[in-house]
């Protein structure tokens, strides 16, 4: 072949290559334009047809007209800053209150941009999982298996261990910034008379097996720093990886395979656990007959579960797992308010099945319902009253989505419990346990990737804002 020849082919190759690479972005920018056009459509005059229906066939609660969040009907909206304001002294008072640097500003608001963004694309792309399951076949036909990190972690890629079990590296931070933060709020708990109990939930990633991760996933060494400086900071700490350890318990069968949760039965585990570490701090505190294995019914749901790590490489690498209902034999009465971000989604009285959302176990939609919302409904606000409790005993519990499964079982062990994740909750935690106490204890549960470099002290969002 000539020179010429060879040159010519070259650039014939590259001239398909660039079209191709042009109608692709164009066929994408269509579907934004088509999805985009027909939401608008769908919120302004409240009105769906087989058209929209056809848009959102992947999501379909993208073609409701906004009077369902969740699955789940709002009753109310909540303003928690009106019912539990911020005073002048939670906005400057405590050692924790560190101002971020112009630079850490500005990388937390280019984050924050980046989220929107990849968020606003996923969301808009037609069919968007139609294309990530054949992203994912691609990378598995070359064998891919790669793993990239930021600051919080919430935006990695899921990677697959040797076990097969899919999680997130998490990336070393200081993890002093978030243990003052709660050192302060004892603090505060102290001029209250509450003992405060840090409960560290385990990461994916076993802390007595880590060679699968060894060097690129820090995740045990940020918390064995945050629960060193807590205990030197004199607050009780009950580390459930060595609970998992000691009790002779697998640790990642401990786990969902696709999930960065613990699954339904560790969580009942968990909370006989945590029964019987309060009560050596606080005497008679939870009726651990209540929390008794055996006193359960389990209801399996094959195939039924598909976590967020499974989402993010898709059915093309992954299958759904079965998932755990797990219900109390006894009879159960409880008076309940749920809270999401959006409001108040339950109110009233019941037996245990007010504290489920059945409606995620009953949709078969991998991809946009979280059966681990099953229970307490998923990341909440909750004030739970159990009416067959004889006791006194109230608890507040403070945590992450890693106390979804376990809240409801404590519930059956004593006689109120209030649950906040302050991601839902916008208002003073200060104010409202000023107005809601007085507590027992107050307990805090969080797993190892939520500890960040930074605190967002102004959203009122921010996990580790106990003001």
């Amino acid at each position: 072949m000539s020179i010429h020849t060879e040159q010519a082919a070259k650039k014939d190759i590259l001239w398909f290559a660039a079209r191709l690479c042009l109608a692709a972005l164009v066929f994408f920018m269509c579907t934004y334009i088509v999805r985009i056009g027909t939401r608008a459509y769908v919120k302004f005059s409240g009105k769906t047809n087989a058209f929209t229906q056809w848009v959102f066939r992947d999501d379909p609660l993208m073609a409701l007209d906004g009077t369902d969040e969740g699955n789940v009907h709002v009753i109310e909206h909540t303003d928690w800053q009106a019912l539990y304001p911020f005073t002048a002294e939670s906005h400057t008072a405590g050692r924790n209150m560190v101002p971020q640097s112009a630079v850490q500003r500005a990388e937390q608001c280019i984050r924050s941009l980046e989220d929107a963004f990849t968020a606003w694309i996923t969301e808009n792309l037609l069919y968007r999982f139609f294309f990530i399951e054949w992203a994912n076949r691609y990378d598995a036909a070359l064998g891919w298996n790669l793993a990239t990190g930021d600051d919080n972690g919430s935006d990695n890629q899921a990677v697959f261990l040797t076990n097969g079990y899919l999680t997130v590296f998490q990336k070393k931070v200081d993890a002093s910034v978030c243990a003052d933060s709660l050192l302060s709020f004892n603090d505060f708990l102290k001029t209250q008379q509450t003992p405060l109990l840090y409960i560290q939930a385990p990461y994916k990633i076993c802390r007595f097996d880590k060679a699968g991760a060894k060097g690129r996933d820090f995740s045990n060494e940020n918390a064995d720093e945050f629960v060193r400086l807590v205990r030197a900071g004199g607050v009780p700490v009950l580390d459930m990886r060595e609970e998992l350890h000691r009790a002779g318990r697998s640790h990642y069968a401990s786990f969902f395979i696709t999930d960065h949760h613990w699954k339904p039965e560790t969580g009942l585990w968990a909370a006989g656990v945590i029964a019987r570490w309060l009560n050596a701090h606080v005497p008679n505190a939870v009726d651990e007959q209540a929390l008794l294995p055996e006193r359960f019914n389990r209801t399996v749901y094959p195939h039924s579960f598909l976590g967020s790590h499974g989402r993010k490489v898709t059915l093309a690498r992954t299958e759904p797992e079965d998932f755990t209902l797990i219900t109390p034999k006894a009879d159960t009465a409880f008076e309940c308010e749920i809270y999401t971000a959006e409001g108040k989604i339950v109110q009233g009285t019941g037996s245990f099945n007010l504290l489920l959302n059945m409606t995620p176990l009953a949709s078969n939609d991998y991809y946009n319902d979280s059966v681990y919302a099953t229970y307490m409904y998923g990341d909440t606000v909750a004030e739970i009253r159990n009416l067959y409790s004889t006791d006194n005993t109230k608890l507040l519990l403070i945590g992450d989505s890693f106390t979804d499964v376990a809240e409801p079982f404590l519930a059956l062990g004593v006689s109120e419990l209030d649950c906040i994740d302050l991601r839902v909750f916008t208002g003073s935690l200060q104010s409202y346990i000023t107005q809601n106490g007085p507590y027992d204890a107050v307990l805090a549960l969080y797993n190892p990737n939520t500890f960040g470099q930074t605190i967002d002290w102004d959203s009122h969002t921010d996990l580790y804002d106990f003001r």
